[in-house]
């Protein structure tokens, strides 16, 4: 009786740590941040004034247009959702996502039982996950979800899509080139083939693309050049 108790043990666990998790992005919603008050909220407020698309023609931010797509879009819940609000739950969306794929990994190894469910919950559950979406509204969630992503087709032998996930993360944020020694060593392993990467700047420019027609061409997003660009001011 109690072996059969102690396998729901991970699954109860989980509940709670998931309920908790919640319960603390709930709480969190509204508290901001200097990045928040300098940045995000001020881009959001740009496109709310100019609307989604003619807003992403504009150029006061200097963060990548995906991200900016997804604030666009949350501009368009601001009669019923705060802005700040709606910034942070851009976060958890991919917090979630993320969350989902920690589950696909581990449950390739243990495809038995509630321990993958643990797994995700803990990811989920996780003070720098909670610090990073619920309490600073930061959107590393969104890259880190697709990186995941990537390890997790990868696991399952598709490197093709998984180059294109790994792109995708890169798009997000340039902090997604972190990955690429780890996919240095799949492709010496065979697991990757060198002409994959070439997937890499097409998908890259498919990300920059619907910002194109609207203002400045893709290429002044790329990581090399983004971090010159400063804030338009006015």
């Amino acid at each position: 009786m109690k072996e059969h108790l102690r396998q729901y043990i991970p699954l109860v666990a989980s509940g709670f740590l998931l309920l908790l998790s919640i319960y603390i992005r709930y709480v969190t919603r509204a508290m901001t941040n200097s990045d928040m008050e300098a940045h995000i909220l001020p881009w959001y407020a740009k496109l709310q004034q100019h609307g989604p698309l003619a807003g992403l023609g504009k150029d006061f931010y200097n963060y990548t247009p995906p991200y900016l797509y997804l604030l666009a879009l949350a501009t368009l819940t601001s009669s019923i959702i705060a802005p700040i609000t709606s910034v942070k739950l851009i976060a958890m969306a991919f917090d979630v996502y993320a969350a989902f794929m920690i589950y696909k990994i581990v449950r390739l190894h243990r495809p038995h039982g509630y321990l993958p469910v643990l797994a995700a919950a803990v990811f989920f559950a996780g003070p720098t996950m909670l610090a990073n979406s619920a309490v600073w509204g930061q959107a590393d969630s969104t890259y880190t979800a697709f990186l995941l992503t990537c390890l997790y087709l990868l696991l399952v032998n598709r490197p093709l899509l998984a180059v294109v996930f790994f792109s995708v993360a890169l798009a997000f944020k340039p902090q997604g080139i972190f990955f690429a020694p780890f996919l240095l060593v799949m492709m010496l392993w065979g697991r990757i083939r060198w002409f994959h990467f070439l997937l890499v700047p097409v998908v890259y420019a498919i990300c920059m693309a619907p910002r194109s027609p609207l203002a400045a061409p893709g290429w002044r997003f790329l990581p090399c050049t983004r971090a010159r660009r400063a804030p338009e001011r006015r």
